[in-house]
């Protein structure tokens, strides 16, 4: 079993096509530091760029709502550079003054819109709602809601 919480955790993957891109973006998003890689030139910073879409329409959202701690400790927690220790939820509820209790509300709600801003981002890439369900399964291991 894997410990998807150590620190020096790095996951590789080879592809950066639909699949690849929806699965380093899931581990990115873990907290795991990512590798990808793709044999056709400038396949892997397309997936990156999609990943970076899909962080600034969650960016958008949140500042437009106001909700800018939240999406601070998403941030923070979710998307730290695994070098750094990540801080614990009591860390960051002492940061922003508020109880461990909605930092974890917060984090849970952040990963949904997250979720939700990919398969958006999975949707725009796939030519079809048949291979958007195939890519959804694939990365996600259910089906798109």
């Amino acid at each position: 079993m894997i410990d998807i919480s150590r620190s020096d955790l790095t996951a590789g993957v080879a592809g950066a096509g639909t699949m690849g891109r929806g699965i380093a973006q899931v581990l990115a998003q873990c907290g795991v530091r990512t590798l990808l890689y793709d044999a056709q030139p400038g396949a892997a910073h397309r997936g990156l760029d999609s990943i970076a879409k899909t962080l600034a329409r969650l960016r958008r959202q949140y500042r437009a709502a106001g909700r800018m701690v939240p999406l601070t400790i998403f941030e923070h927690y979710d998307l730290v550079d695994t070098d750094d220790a990540r801080p614990t939820y009591a860390e960051l509820a002492a940061e922003h003054r508020v109880p461990v209790t909605q930092v974890t509300n917060w984090l849970a709600a952040a990963r949904r819109d997250f979720r939700a801003h990919a398969l958006d981002t999975i949707r725009d890439l796939t030519s079809g709602d048949e291979e958007f369900r195939e890519e959804v399964r694939a990365l996600l291991g259910r089906e798109p809601s």
